[in-house]
């Protein structure tokens, strides 16, 4: 499953990823994975999430990411979710 968290600044999407990360790393048996932009998450998301930042793979528009998910998909086969901000 991937979920994308969109809004305005100042909605609180930030907060709402934190806790929705959290929460399926308790839940799940398999790998959940957080894509995001920088890597201001580092100390909110529990470790045993893995935190991509994309900024490291030059991912310019919708369809490289698309490309870059699939990629990740495509390696592991436990992923349960996919947490796109």
């Amino acid at each position: 499953m991937v979920k994308l968290i969109v809004g305005l600044k100042g909605t609180g999407k930030t907060k709402t990823l934190i806790e929705l990360v959290n929460k399926a790393t308790e839940e799940s048996k398999g790998s959940v994975i957080c894509i995001e932009k920088g890597n201001k998450l580092n100390y909110d998301i529990t470790y045993k999430a893995r935190l991509i930042d994309t900024e490291a793979y030059a991912i310019q528009d919708a369809q490289a990411l698309y490309g870059f998910i699939a990629g990740i998909t495509a390696s592991n086969n436990d992923i349960t979710d996919i947490f796109v901000d």
